[in-house]
């Protein structure tokens, strides 16, 4: 459930920063609050697919309103442009973000398809790189929201198959028929896999161009 996977994040979260901490690898507070919460939205962005669940609209609700705040920055960056255009324009994105992309996201997935799979991880693990380049931070930084983003997602899928494998109550030797949903590296549609590679494939150019 939501507050398991959230609960096992903030765990994950929480021993990541310290050792960053510890070996005097990031010092930052900022960067390392960021970090955190970074790798708790990674736990549970596997069910995104779950169209009615908490992570759906909790993520597409940071997604959108984070798409708003990077249209108007770039807005405000590349003036001069007239008021109503810095203003309409971000919120057009955010309601074509909400509206747009998030049907058609519900309409494409279900629950346990491509999201809980490796291919996934790398997918978003390479958007959140891109965010963070985007805003002029540097590959290192870039590298450590990746790698949290990754992190908390992997917590997220290894959590599903312990689960599934039964190992975390009841019968370990009797697993449920979700064993083996979580963490997978391939869909059971052949269209949407070759889209997802194709899409990992295209930000792994762009993330090594940007390098």
């Amino acid at each position: 459930m939501f507050r398991e996977h959230i609960s096992l994040g903030a765990v994950v979260a929480a021993v990541g920063v310290v050792l960053l901490y510890f070996y005097a690898i990031v010092t930052d507070p900022l960067l390392l609050l960021f970090l955190f919460f970074v790798t708790i939205i990674g736990s549970f962005l596997p069910d995104l697919d779950s169209d009615s669940g908490v992570p759906f609209y909790l993520v597409y609700g940071l997604f959108t309103v984070a798409s708003g705040a990077a249209s108007l920055y770039y807005m405000l960056t590349h003036g001069p442009f007239e008021l109503y255009f810095v203003a309409g324009v971000p919120v057009a994105v955010m309601l074509c973000i909400w509206f747009g992309v998030g049907e058609i996201f519900k309409r494409f997935t279900h629950h346990r398809g491509i999201m809980h799979s490796i291919p996934a991880m790398v997918i978003l693990s390479l958007l959140a790189y891109l965010a963070a380049t985007y805003f002029a931070q540097s590959d290192m930084v870039a590298l450590f929201f990746a790698l949290a983003t990754a992190l908390g997602f992997l917590s997220h899928l290894v959590l599903d198959e312990l689960y599934a494998e039964n190992a975390l109550g009841g019968n370990p030797f009797t697993p449920r028929r979700s064993l083996g949903s979580a963490v997978k590296l391939f869909s059971t549609s052949r269209s949407i896999t070759i889209f997802t590679y194709a899409l990992l494939g295209v930000l792994l150019y762009t993330a090594l161009k940007v390098v």
